[in-house]
């Protein structure tokens, strides 16, 4: 299909993705009596497993292992899954901690955060709309501070270890179901040592609560890999700029289900600051989509 068509099949397929990863507070606000650092090493183990059932299912094991022997990616990788893994924590941590709210902030501005790392890495430029939406953004954190009193390092770390994440895997061209494969190995053995220490110690969760629990550990692997391989098979069905439109539903979500589900408190100045930050993204997206119609001009 030619990448200036969009299917309905692929707009499901994407729409799904991103409906599940909006819903993901409820999962990990169910395990917030784990703590964040046991539950990203669940998240670790189960994805790599699944992940390397699914590479080995579809033979495409070739791919995620030609990155280990490849010099030129190998250290990139280890450097995306240190993002990755700390992105996954931070998320963990906040929902459990009441901050869910703020973590759907960090989804938000993450494009704009994109952006920006686009230009002082990969030397793009930015145009006159693009301006627009980061200062919308950068006033928003700024009325958070000055206003609300709270400086949202949440937001930022979620935003700017995401943006560092996706700028290796553009930079470097890493095919994005082999790389996480690749991560999820490469963090693996890690996992695997802080899951033995905490059964040495007998801190674990995992096999020593209620089977619920261990029913939601388990399933740690499907959580994180379904939406991943939904968003993946939408890729060749969609215009980028149609995925670029459909990733604010993620965010959306995530705010909806952290005021009314979990019943995060959000007062009239931080909605004074999101709708700020709003402002920013409706330029944002009001500019991908003035720039399709050019290139369907020309």
């Amino acid at each position: 299909m030619a990448q200036n068509e969009d299917t309905a099949k692929g707009f499901w397929l994407a729409l799904s993705s991103y409906s599940l990863w909006g819903i993901f507070p409820i999962y990990f606000y169910w395990l917030r009596h784990v703590s964040a650092v046991e539950v990203l090493v669940h998240r670790i183990i189960w994805s790599m497993l699944l992940l390397l059932a699914i590479s080995f299912f579809i033979k495409n094991r070739t791919k995620w292992y030609e990155l280990f022997k490849s010099r030129a990616t190998l250290i990139p990788c280890l450097f995306s899954t240190l993002f990755l893994s700390t992105n996954w924590l931070i998320y963990i941590w906040a929902v459990g901690n009441g901050m869910a709210v703020e973590g759907s902030l960090g989804y938000f501005i993450n494009p704009l955060v994109s952006v920006v790392m686009a230009v002082l890495f990969l030397g793009e430029r930015l145009n006159r709309y693009q301006v627009t939406a980061i200062v919308f953004a950068v006033v928003g954190v700024l009325f958070l501070v000055v206003k609300v009193g709270e400086f949202p390092w949440v937001a930022l770390s979620l935003a700017f270890s995401f943006g560092m994440y996706g700028l290796i895997h553009k930079k470097f061209e890493v095919d994005a179901f082999a790389g996480l494969t690749f991560e999820t190995v490469i963090a693996a053995p890690l996992a695997i040592a802080y899951l033995v220490y905490l059964f040495g110690v007998g801190q674990n969760s995992f096999l020593s609560l209620n089977w619920q629990t261990d029913a939601l550990l388990l399933a740690a692997g499907v959580i994180t890999s379904l939406p991943l391989l939904l968003y993946l098979a939408s890729l060749p069905q969609l215009r980028l700029s149609t995925v670029g439109l459909l990733q604010y539903t993620a965010p959306s979500l995530q705010f909806l289900v952290a005021i009314y589900i979990l019943g995060e408190p959000f007062n009239q100045d931080k909605l004074i600051a999101f709708c700020i930050i709003w402002a920013g993204l409706l330029i944002f997206s009001f500019d991908i989509i003035r720039q399709r119609r050019l290139r369907n001009k020309t």
